[in-house]
């Protein structure tokens, strides 16, 4: 592209330089012309000055003036006006006076005559001279034209010539331009083939999406669902927890009861023993009467201590494999391939109420001493009861 723009700006800066060059040779041609027409007149005028001066030196020498003023009167104007034109009316009108005149002026007529013949050769030699460089000055402006001619030509070869690189360099530049634009092409044509394979997997990648995304739907509603239930069963669990806290901080309240009226007991006993040894003769068989009630009363109430124990053993079971199957629930959300198997065996515990419930018992006495205050607030009565007999009794013997 450059080359052209090049050949685009010298085309008109070569045409000018032409035209200046054939401008010059034509007015060269013409001046050489006009110079050799002013070499032609310059040279026939000093060719007839040296004739007029040979002719006036020859009449000089005629001693005879009479006869010279004797030439005809025509003659002589035309040798004073016109001194080219001499030799052709009066050189006949004087040989012919001369002939007729004396003798002794023959032999310079005759001597006159080989000056006008020698004269006349070099006239003719001057004149072939002037052709010949009339004919080199027309071949030297022939040659200059000529020169010109060629140097035109040359110019027009190198302007040529430039054309042709320049035309050359954009046949390389329009060859790689046509070459890069059959890769591109070829190029455009592998771009659209991925991109119809890229579009095919984008619609097949939308269809798995599409799916994905009903199956994600449907998923996150059953996890809501599940988290929901979950949320619902950790607050239950939370309730439970609370309660069962509760509980354990009650089954520690009995324990301390339970001690204290362990304490209570053992005084008791000790009262009692004393007791029994100060009034054994006394009341043998009101003893023994208040031994068989309060034998009646204790067998009663141990049978309804075993009876809430067994119904309290039962509940703690129940919370057990309640609690045991929520921890199930949850953990089996959180692992769904896992397995929980301990509430089959606590329900079987439960169907069939074997002592085995002592064994869980004895593993969970916190959860189960829930039930326990009834008992021991029964011992209490039954406790306080006794003294009140034990009081009556000493009573009696003290009476």
């Amino acid at each position: 592209m450059e080359t052209s723009s090049r050949a685009e700006v010298m085309q008109p800066a070569l045409l000018k330089v032409g035209i200046s060059l054939a401008i010059v040779s034509v007015a060269g041609f013409f001046y050489s012309k006009i110079m050799t027409r002013k070499v032609t007149v310059i040279k026939g005028c000093s060719l007839e000055t040296p004739v007029t001066s040979l002719k006036t030196i020859s009449y000089d020498e005629l001693d005879d003036e009479d006869s010279f003023h004797s030439l005809p009167s025509t003659c002589i104007p035309l040798m004073e006006d016109e001194g080219s034109t001499i030799w052709d009316c009066s050189l006949a009108n004087t040989v012919q006076d001369l002939e007729t005149g004396d003798g002794a002026k023959s032999e310079e007529i005759l001597v006159l005559r080989s000056n006008i013949g020698d004269i006349e050769k070099r006239e003719w030699e001057l004149e072939n001279q002037f052709i010949r460089y009339r004919d080199l000055k027309e071949q030297e402006s022939l040659l200059m034209q000529l020169k010109n001619m060629l140097l035109l030509e040359l110019a027009r070869v190198e302007f040529l010539d430039r054309e042709i690189s320049s035309l050359e360099t954009d046949k390389i530049i329009l060859k790689n331009l046509v070459e890069n634009y059959v890769g591109v092409l070829g190029q455009l044509e592998d771009w659209k083939s991925e991109n119809r394979l890229l579009q095919r997997k984008v619609k097949k990648l939308l269809r798995r999406t599409r799916k994905q995304s009903r199956v994600i739907g449907e998923q996150n509603r059953r996890i809501e669902a599940g988290e929901t239930a979950i949320l619902a069963s950790c607050d239950a669990l939370e309730t439970r927890n609370d309660i069962i806290k509760k509980l354990e901080d009650k089954v520690k309240e009995l324990y301390t009861i339970m001690d204290q009226m362990q304490q209570e007991k053992n005084e008791l006993l000790r009262k009692i023993d004393l007791a029994e040894t100060s009034a054994s003769s006394i009341s043998k068989i009101e003893g023994e009467g208040i031994t068989l009630e309060t034998y009646n009363q204790l067998v009663n109430e141990l049978e309804r201590l075993q009876k809430d124990r067994e119904a309290e053993i039962k509940e703690v079971i129940f919370l057990r494999w309640s609690n045991a199957c929520l921890r199930h629930q949850l953990y089996k959300k959180s692992h769904p391939e896992s397995r929980f198997e301990g509430c089959q065996e606590i329900g079987s515990l439960l169907e069939h109420n074997e002592p085995a419930c002592c064994v869980v018992e004895s593993s969970h006495d916190e959860h189960a001493a829930s039930k326990r205050g009834k008992l021991f607030q029964r011992i209490r009565r039954w406790v306080e009861g006794s003294e009140k007999a034990k009081g009556k009794v000493k009573e009696k013997v003290r009476q």
